[in-house]
């Protein structure tokens, strides 16, 4: 829906969320913004919503090999594998003392 894709490049100061949408819709359709049907409104924040979960999932998935370089390169530079990320100092050195049990609960 392309009232979708204006809320979110329209971040206008002072204007809500809400408002954007209602004069979008209203705009979209030649009609008065007072006229807009809150159902409407509601529908085109929550598919919004729905799109910037989306989004920030597959950007969350993107991520994925670069944490795994990171830990590749730790286990390379010390010679043991840390498998629990972020690796922190305290996860590294237990990884290097070999207190598998400890490093699990850091």
């Amino acid at each position: 829906m392309r009232a979708t894709e204006e809320l979110r490049k329209m971040r206008l100061d002072g204007m809500t969320d809400r408002a954007i949408a209602r004069a979008l819709l209203a705009a979209e359709r030649g009609m008065e913004p007072a006229s807009v049907a809150e159902e409407e409104i509601d529908h085109v924040l929550e598919q919004y919503l729905l799109n910037l979960e989306r989004e920030c999932a597959a950007k969350a998935y993107e991520a994925i090999p670069g944490v795994a370089a990171i830990a590749n390169a730790v286990a390379n530079a010390i010679g043991v594998r840390v498998p629990s990320v972020p690796c922190t100092p305290d996860r590294v050195l237990a990884a290097l003392n070999g207190r598998r049990n400890e490093y699990a609960k850091l």
